[in-house]
């Protein structure tokens, strides 16, 4: 009986340190298309395109922890986000509905980012669908034991990701995985997962959310090398083309796909692959914004509304607070 228990203790403490291993140092390299380990929702991303960077100028780089320094850029930067234009990279309904019929994953998916299973479909419809144009560090979430479980993740570029009002990723679309910003790693981070061509420590970088609230993206669309403007809470159905921004290195456009998915050569030498323009992509309605005042860099103010939820405190998602507290923000206000 006591060799019995002590294999179940022994089983636990492995469990755990293995936890905090995964929390504290490896860091999961995730390919765009990939769902990763124990994804809370099969994929709602409209596909797995890889546009190419934007260039421009970055934010001072970040110490992460570790030793390990990262490049940090803010949320409302022009072309930090790519698209393609009319179209959603996410099918952000269905994963609500999902969620909604598995009440279980519904309740961990909301905690984590600090409401109630009720907020979820007013919470979702103020995020904004995008594409990362640069391989990003996220805490991301897989789903074990009817809970959230974090683990520290590289998403690759062009992963189709909805994005809350600063501009920090808050769902990964390939897995329905609610996303919170980076936690600083102790000792030297350990890659693990599936690596990709072009991959470097030194190209990842973390969002810092923007300093006011962002009512209008500006995108970078791969597949003709146009700039889009994208509403807030939008899912295509508003965009407007925009002149490029001053200051950012229009790249090249993407290459077309041919019949059988290999890529050809496109101008300027590059081969990355052209965004899904599928008519079943293209958001049939959608809704304006209302302009809010902006927030400190460090908290968000509680909803006057009575009928909202109470909004913890959330941090700035700032990679260079020692600390690494990653609480996550409240609902905003659709």
């Amino acid at each position: 009986m006591i060799g019995v228990v002590s294999l179940i203790v022994s089983g636990f403490l492995f469990f755990q340190a293995r936890q905090g291993q995964e929390q504290e140092g490896e860091i999961l390299l995730q390919p765009a298309a990939e769902a990763g380990p124990d994804p809370f929702t099969s994929s709602v991303a409209a596909g797995s395109p890889t546009p190419t960077a934007t260039g421009g100028a970055q934010s001072p780089p970040a110490d992460t922890g570790g030793g390990t320094v990262l490049a940090s850029r803010r949320g409302g930067e022009p072309g930090l986000f790519g698209g393609t234009r009319t179209v959603s990279q996410c099918d952000s309904r269905r994963m609500v509905g999902f969620l909604a019929q598995n009440p279980t994953k519904g309740q961990a998916w909301a905690g984590t980012l600090g409401f109630t299973p009720a907020d979820i479909p007013r919470y979702v419809a103020t995020l904004t669908p995008v594409l990362l144009v640069t391989d990003t560090r996220v805490t991301n979430h897989s789903f074990r034991d009817a809970r959230a479980v974090p683990y520290q993740a590289v998403l690759q570029t062009g992963t189709a990701v909805l994005v809350d009002r600063y501009g920090v990723p808050r769902v990964r679309c390939a897995c329905g995985n609610p996303l919170i910003p980076m936690v600083p790693q102790q000792g030297t981070p350990k890659p693990t997962g599936d690596s990709w061509p072009g991959f470097r420590q030194s190209n990842v970088v973390v969002v810092r959310p923007s300093v006011t609230v962002i009512n209008v993206f500006i995108v970078y669309d791969p597949t003709n090398g146009d700039w889009f403007s994208r509403q807030r809470g939008d899912e295509g159905a508003d965009d407007e083309k925009t002149e490029p921004p001053p200051n950012v290195i229009k790249p090249p456009p993407c290459a077309p796909q041919p019949a059988d998915g290999t890529p050809t050569p496109a101008p300027g030498g590059t081969s990355s692959p052209c965004p899904p323009t599928s008519p079943s992509s293209k958001a049939p309605s959608s809704k304006t914004p209302s302009s809010e005042p902006p927030p400190s860099d460090s908290s968000e103010p509680p909803p006057s509304d009575p009928s909202t939820p109470s909004q913890p405190a959330s941090p700035d998602g700032s990679p260079e607070s020692a600390s690494g507290s990653t609480s996550a923000p409240a609902p905003d206000s659709a």
